[in-house]
Parts: structure tokens; C-alpha cells; sequence
């Protein structure tokens, strides 16, 4: 096996156990009650709380990693910016990663995916029905949904659940 091959396989599971992780934090905190994130108000402004976060350098350096994987432009521009106020990524950024990841589903041919607003934190709830579908048409599902996590949300997500005071 290449080293490439192996380098891809790395990435494609970093990116699997990250969206895992964060599917598992997200849906733990949906036991506290929800509300959509159309309804939810996107401002812009930057967390100061420091008791709900780790330190800035530390936020630094998980962004720092994650410049280091493919994403998309405005996920990339929008992790560049946190690096500019101590690993902080705003909520505006934030919300327009989700914007971003939805319009790339409806960009696939999917329909528009609904998220939920829980505990600050956008929550992806897709019920998609699988009946009738092929072992390989579902797999596709699974392969454009994770293409577009890994290209328009994943990593700003992450910096900001790290970073941001999150209402309880």
C-alpha cells in the first residue's frame, strides 16, 4: 500500500470518528430542548466567558490542525478569522458554515437538511427515509453528506463548540 493511500485512508477516518464525535455531542445535548435555527438571532459577537473554554492557545492549535485538512474556501476564511481573535469563531461564521453545508446538500440533490438551534449549537436532524433505496444509493447519501460536513462545517463547528459559551 502507498503512502498516499495511506495518508487518505488516515483522513477519511479522522474525518469519520470527528463527524461521530460531534453527531454524539450534539445529539447528547438534545435531550435539553430545541429551537430552529432560522428563529435562533445571529449575531456577531465573540465569546468572552472564560470559564466554559479552553485556552486560546490550545483553540489555536486544534485550528491550526485543522487548516491542515481540505475544506472549503469560506470554512477556511472563517477559521483563518478566528485565529485573529484568539481561536474565537463568531457566531455569524458559525451559522453561515451550517448555510453553506445545507445549500451544498441541495446542491447534490438532496432536499434542504433541517437544523436545530440546541443549547447555542446547531444540530443536524435528518430523518432521511432510506426505503426503497439501494445499498448503493444510500451509501452515496452517506458520501455527499460527509463531503459536505468535511467542506463546509465540520471544522468551524468544532472550533466553535470549543470556543463559545453555550447557553444551558
Amino acid at each position: 500500500m502507498h503512502i498516499t493511500e495511506l495518508r487518505k485512508r488516515g483522513r477519511g477516518l479522522r474525518l469519520r470518528v470527528a463527524t461521530a464525535l460531534i453527531s454524539l455531542c450534539l445529539l447528547c445535548l438534545g435531550a435539553c430542548g430545541t429551537e430552529t435555527a432560522s428563529n435562533q438571532i445571529a449575531d456577531d459577537a465573540w465569546s468572552s466567558d472564560a470559564s466554559t473554554q479552553r485556552s486560546a492557545p490550545s483553540l489555536s492549535a486544534s485550528i491550526q490542525s485543522f487548516l491542515e485538512e481540505s475544506m472549503g474556501d469560506a470554512q477556511r476564511t472563517a477559521l483563518e478569522r478566528a485565529l485573529d481573535h484568539d481561536g474565537k469563531v463568531s457566531r455569524t461564521d458559525y451559522m453561515a458554515a451550517w448555510s453553506n453545508y445545507r445549500q451544498c446538500m441541495v446542491d447534490k440533490g438532496y432536499n434542504e437538511p433541517p437544523l436545530h438551534m440546541v443549547n447555542g449549537l446547531v444540530v443536524e436532524l435528518m430523518h432521511f427515509d432510506f426505503s426503497g433505496m439501494s445499498d448503493q444509493q444510500q451509501m452515496k447519501f452517506h458520501q455527499d453528506q460527509s463531503a459536505c460536513l468535511e467542506q463546509e462545517s465540520l471544522y468551524v463547528a468544532s472550533a466553535y463548540s470549543g470556543s463559545s459559551q453555550v447557553s444551558v
